[in-house]
């Protein structure tokens, strides 16, 4: 009967699984729809819904299904495409993904998507056949597009996708701003720079300065012959790379000079020796004489970011007239000179400014949109994408405001050359996945969208939902130039918008013409990386700009010459041998337990049922084991060994992963004592066993808390809950809540460390060079407080260690304590004699499982500090296997840090284990 009852419920429960799954439907009558689904990018919003909507009207014989791709943009660069790939290597990838342009080579050269051409001539010689088909509305033409976007989706002579959204970057300007600052024409209107020397000049950069108090003294400078006049800025470098920002005073001779604070209310701080790194910048160029500080030295107004917006070290390489690549992709010039240059300058004006942390802290107190500090009056000039007029006309559509050309060396303007910017944006694919009896649909969605009738869909919901607000709709500028002239026609050049806004978007495409897009790889993205890293490097002055560079191009040449040069007679790992191996073995482990208890009971019937039994209750843990934990592990073990990147084959290579990550990967200090390699595994592991400094102040936390809630006292469930709590908050939500904690300018630690005067502290430690950190601290942007900050983190969800610890504390006998009083202990060796040597057991399971979660620290990281930023201070162990992985498609490598990792964690273990026998003490013993 039972066993009946279970049939019924087992039947039940596969019918309704197989109602739920979405099948094939039917429309229309008895025509069959084809189903295909694809994937955008960013969420899913109402624009999408409308525009498949109409789609499937169009094409009933179609149905989509909509997903997101779920690539994370921002610091990054343009994220991680791990959905797709999971997709790819499960065998359920989209039909269609909407994917970013620059990314869609290392897809191309891996033969994931499909190379579009084919289908592409197909339509064009059947529309010549039948000019008249309604089809022809569709059609892909290169002529209709920018020519950078449709170029960006080529490789090797295909195209493999059909552009849409496309941005190039302007000069924009806060007009109030400079005229405020004087730079107007004749006849009142504000000026916007041209070049590079019009927003900073350095006047000099000297390194064997000598200081005495207010006076600056070097032997190979001229301070006179340099043109350096009273109120020119300028900035000392320290050794650790800290900027500390004056103001000339006075020019005593050509080889001295006086200086005074910068600030009213902070002194000047500099240190009396020689041998000293110094920059003097004119005070009348754009960034300096636009930038406004308080009395005590934080900026109110900055008057040029090089990184606000969207500039990035490629624009600033192009204008200086650089590539980044040779013609052939094989070879990395990131370290041309022209690039070093340009990256000198953009690190020139972080100094003129106080540095690059200072600036950092500035912008970690707005936010996008509506908090934008451009917005808000407080940036003058940046330069950024046709998208940032959307949030002009959303928040602040009578704001005065200009765009430009982006600046660009004088030497280029009188080369004749005085235009420069970069493009980029997203483009529509086609997997090579893609079945071929879903081809022809999912063809037919990519056209449709990219069409100017797709494309006005799209626009049209938007725009009806901005005046639903009381708004007026500005679109993205779009790849297909049809489509671009009929948006333009409809929502901009309309009597409600500004003229401002007009003149805007016709800056952005005059710019066209001019617009680089980012170099054509399968490296891509570690370029980009790179040049990000460089930067960083660079402005932080972990590095000099020609050391960061040679290092960046170092890391990327190898990569190139290791993908182009790979050898091609290597045969593709056979799975199957393994897989029947892990059979025999499971079976051969299975026999042989069966084998020895037969023996073992062979006299004992009931015991043999018993056993029997046993064994029927506990296989499905055994198989759920074998299946999802025995199997995925023997199989990532196999894979540590062989190339691998989910699109291809795997290729056996033996140790090479290993031997990689303790050779080239590895690292170590350079003759000037700085990483050698600032993402290698060395530098990982060590900002990861950093981190293990926590893991003591959490035990010690939670603990604290337990004794004080181990008293008894009216309500304390409620204290108890109430301390609990932050342990059950997700880590993404507590991460974005600790990003406002930790803000410089307005965080609440920084509020608290004010109140209480140990701000005041560190400020005349630093005045004293006796304290490396000048106040207010940016956490988050500085390499010697990024860890320590996720630290301060992690004592907020000491609640779960406080449950633990509470547990251990009941288990204490009272009578101990009472022996203990009577033998004369005060609290102090009660607490170190009698609860201590209690909870030893409980130390040692905190210890274990603390340790494990510190060598697996990454989602914190991964949200507060992308990239690991800044300097690599935060790219722990297993951000780096993430990046390997997810990042660079190299998943055998990240398989051979995983087991590297695992087999850390283990020696770890047992050697606490060992140790234990010492300290830790059991009830009963």
């Amino acid at each position: 009967m039972e066993r009946g009852r279970i049939a019924i419920l087992a039947a039940v429960l596969a019918g309704l699984l197989w109602w739920l799954y979405p099948h094939t439907e039917r429309r229309g009558g008895d025509r069959e729809t084809t189903e295909i689904t694809i994937w955008f990018n960013g969420p899913i919003e109402g624009r999408q819904l409308d525009v498949v909507d109409a789609f499937e009207r169009r094409f009933p014989q179609y149905r989509v299904i909509l997903g997101s791709s779920a690539v994370r943009t921002g610091l990054d660069g343009e994220g991680n495409p791990q959905r797709l790939m999971c997709g790819i290597a499960g065998g359920v990838p989209p039909e269609v993904v909407e994917y970013d342009r620059f990314a869609i080579c290392q897809w191309a050269a891996r033969d994931a998507f499909l190379d579009l051409s084919d289908l592409i001539h197909r339509d064009l010689e059947r529309a010549a056949a039948a000019p008249d088909d309604p089809m022809n509305a569709y059609l892909v033409r290169s002529d209709d597009y920018v020519p950078q976007t449709w170029e960006e989706c080529q490789y090797r002579g295909g195209q493999f996708g059909i552009p849409n959204y496309m941005d190039d970057r302007v000069l924009y300007c806060n007009d109030d701003l400079l005229v405020q600052a004087g730079y107007v024409d004749a006849a009142g209107r504000p000026v916007p720079p041209r070049s590079w020397e019009d927003i900073l000049t350095k006047r000099l950069d000297v390194t064997d300065a000598s200081i005495r108090r207010d006076r600056i003294r070097s032997e190979s400078a001229d301070f006179v012959a340099a043109g350096v006049k009273p109120g020119d800025t300028l900035s000392h470098l320290s050794d650790r790379g800290l900027v500390t920002r004056c103001r000339v005073k006075s020019v005593d001779g050509p080889n001295e000079l006086v200086v005074e604070s910068a600030y009213a209310a902070r002194k000047l701080a500099l240190p009396e020796r020689s041998g000293q790194h110094i920059k003097i910048f004119a005070g009348d160029g754009y960034a300096l004489r636009l930038s406004r500080w308080d009395e005590s030295g934080r900026l109110k107004v900055v008057g040029y970011e090089p990184q606000h917006g969207n500039a990035w070290l490629y624009y600033y390489g192009w204008a200086n007239g650089a590539r980044f690549l040779s013609p052939d992709g094989r070879t990395c010039e990131l370290n041309d000179p022209r690039i070093v240059e340009a990256l000198q300058w953009t690190t020139d004006l972080y100094d003129a400014m106080g540095g690059a942390d200072e600036v950092n802290a500035f912008k970690k107190s707005f936010q996008t949109a509506a908090q934008d500090p451009f917005l808000m009056n407080q940036i003058a000039l940046f330069m950024n994408g046709d998208w940032f007029m959307r949030d002009l006309v959303r928040y602040k559509r009578d704001m005065r405001f200009s765009t430009a050309p982006p600046p660009v060396p004088a030497a280029r303007i009188e080369a004749g050359i005085p235009y420069c910017t970069w493009v980029a944006g997203f483009a529509y694919c086609i997997p090579k996945t893609c079945p071929p009896e879903k081809l022809e649909a999912a063809w037919t969605l990519v056209k449709f969208l990219a069409s100017p009738e797709g494309g006005m869909i799209m626009n049209e919901h938007d725009a009806q939902r901005e005046r639903g607000q009381g708004r007026l709709y500005m679109p993205r500028l779009m790849a297909n130039k049809r489509l671009n002239d009929e948006q333009i026609r409809r929502y901009v050049e309309i009597a409600e918008m500004p003229e401002r806004v007009k003149r805007a978007m016709q800056t952005h495409i005059d710019m066209l013409p001019f617009a680089f897009c980012r170099p054509v790889s399968p490296l891509g993205q570690l370029l980009w990386n790179a040049q990000a890293d460089a930067q960083d490097l660079a402005w932080s002055h972990a590095m000099s700009p020609r050391q960061a560079l040679d290092f960046q191009t170092q890391r990327v040449q190898r990569a190139l010459e290791a993908f182009h040069d790979k050898a091609q007679t290597r045969a593709p790992l056979r799975w199957q041998p393994f897989v029947w191996a892990y059979a025999a073995l499971i079976v051969a482990v299975a026999a042989a337990v069966w084998a020895f208890d037969r023996l073992r009971r062979a006299s004992n019937a009931a015991t043999r049922r018993e056993a029997r039994a046993a064994v029927l209750f506990a296989l499905p843990w055994l198989v759920g084991f074998l299946v999802f934990s025995g199997g995925p592990m023997v199989f990532s073990i196999i894979m540590s060994l062989t190339e691998y990147d989910v699109i291809r084959p795997a290729e056996y290579v033996g140790l090479d992963n290993y031997r990689e990550m303790f050779t080239a990967d590895w690292g170590g200090p350079g003759p000037d004592g700085r990483e050698t390699v600032p993402t290698g595994v060395r530098r990982a592991l060590g900002n990861t066993l950093f981190m293990a400094i926590g893991l003591p102040l959490g035990m010690a936390v939670g603990l604290g808390l337990a004794l004080l809630l181990d008293a008894r006292v009216i309500g304390l469930k409620y204290y108890r809950t109430l301390f609990f709590l932050p342990a059950i908050m997700p880590v993404v939500a507590a991460s974005i809540l600790w990003i406002w904690v930790f803000n410089a300018q307005y965080g609440l630690l920084n509020w608290l460390l004010r109140l209480v005067g140990i701000e005041h502290v560190m400020e005349w430690l630093h005045t004293r060079d006796l304290f490396p950190l000048r106040p207010p601290i940016s956490w988050l942007t500085n390499r010697l407080t990024a860890k320590p900050a996720l630290i301060i983190m992690g004592l907020w969800g000491a609640g779960s260690s406080m449950i633990i610890w509470l547990a251990g504390l009941k288990e204490i006998p009272t009578q101990l304590y009472e022996a203990a009083a009577l033998d004369g202990a005060g609290p102090i060796r009660r607490f170190l004699r009698v609860t201590l040597p209690m909870l030893s057991p409980y130390i040692l399971f905190n210890l274990i499982i603390g340790l494990i979660q510190t060598f697996q620290i990454f989602t914190q990281a991964y949200i507060m500090t992308p990239n690991g930023y800044p300097e690599r201070s935060t790219y722990f162990y297993v951000y780096k296997l993430f990046d390997e992985c997810f990042s660079y498609f190299r998943l055998g490598y990240g398989a051979a840090m995983a087991w590297v990792l695992f087999v850390i964690v283990i020696v770890l273990t047992l050697i606490n284990m060992q140790l234990s026998r010492k300290w830790v003490h059991y009830a009963g013993e």
